[in-house]
């Protein structure tokens, strides 16, 4: 190696320089690379918290590859490391400062942890940046909301705090976290609601929806159970009906775990949650099925119901156009919902 490198560089110290400088990218490039298939190994399994460590890892090996980063970064945001994934967003911004793909993931990242204003600011940088597609536009609107929920729920917060003893403040605020699509402390509400002002079928046909959204089926089957056993229960879905649904949910979530590519789960979850109207919910799984299927006319058919469903009219108008566009025939009663 010693008489090679000799024989390449000679006398010259400028040669020299040259030839370390050339090996060291070379290292750089190949050591990169091992990280990279190490992190696209990783992420094939089902320990996403290896798959952040590896990213981790990378980050501070390369802090400067803004190239690839960015499709870390939002690995993290997808696996649920939040704050991870916005610091990774923050170094790649120091570097870049227009890259409004980073945005997007940092403001999804803040979106999740309930920090709306920082989101917004980061929605808003977008627009002065690009003009902004349809999922953009949607997720603002989406914040803009979430945003105002929240801050209902601090004012129950200190309401709350006050008052321990009212049964109404818990259950005005168990309703806007499931709202929000958070099931966790939506439950903890309805529970503590439930102990306050002893059984009312309405609370616990909620707590099952949130049940559901949390896919904790058996406790969902001990509250249909419970309606089923009171005469107050008129009103609600037929017990039968809500077990088969939740029989179903449970099916359909295993079939997504074992096939993630398969869109039927998708398309029946995106069902069984318009009917438990938890609209936003449905939606997100129906735009998991057109990842897969973007071309997929029903797909879209369904979103646009969906859409219409939850009062968003706009979005439904979009896109029953774009299936008019392709020579869809729409039911009369969806062009009646979004007039």
């Amino acid at each position: 190696m010693l008489h090679t490198w000799r024989r390449l560089s000679g006398n010259n110290p400028s040669s020299a320089l040259l030839i370390i400088f050339v090996l060291v990218c070379l290292l750089s490039c190949n050591s990169r690379n091992f990280y990279r298939q190490r992190i696209e190994k990783l992420d094939e399994g089902e320990d996403k918290y290896l798959v952040a460590a590896a990213i981790g890892e990378y980050f501070h090996l390369f802090p400067e590859d803004i190239t690839q980063l960015p499709r870390y970064a939002d690995m993290l945001m997808q696996n649920g490391y939040f704050a991870e994934c916005i610091d990774l967003c923050n170094n790649i911004l120091q570097y870049d400062k227009k890259n409004w793909q980073v945005y997007y993931t940092r403001a999804l990242a803040f979106s999740n942890i309930w920090e709306f204003n920082k989101s917004l600011r980061d929605l808003n940088t977008i627009f002065t940046l690009v003009k902004p597609g349809a999922e953009i536009a949607e997720q603002y609107q989406l914040t803009i909301l979430y945003n105002s929920i929240y801050q209902k729920i601090l004012t129950l917060d200190s309401l709350i705090a006050e008052n321990p003893g009212n049964s109404g403040f818990y259950l005005q605020r168990a309703n806007l976290y499931l709202n929000m699509n958070e099931p966790l402390p939506a439950i903890t509400d309805y529970e503590y609601c439930l102990n306050l002002a002893g059984f009312n079928p309405d609370i616990v046909y909620n707590k099952l929806r949130a049940e559901i959204l949390l896919k904790n089926f058996d406790q969902a089957r001990k509250d249909i159970e419970r309606i089923r056993s009171e005469t107050l229960s008129n009103g609600l879905p037929d017990p039968d009906l809500l077990l088969k649904m939740t029989d179903d949910a449970e099916t359909y979530e295993e079939m997504i775990r074992q096939d993630p590519d398969n869109i039927t789960g998708y398309v029946e979850m995106a069902r069984i949650f318009t009917f438990l109207k938890i609209e936003n919910k449905a939606i997100e799984y129906l735009k998991s099925a057109q990842k897969i299927r973007p071309d997929n006319n029903q797909i879209k058919y369904n979103m646009a119901l969906v859409y219409a469903m939850g009062g968003k009219t706009e979005q439904a108008r979009q896109l029953v156009i774009e299936l008019e566009g392709s020579g869809v025939k729409i039911p009369d009663q969806l062009k009646k919902m979004i007039e």
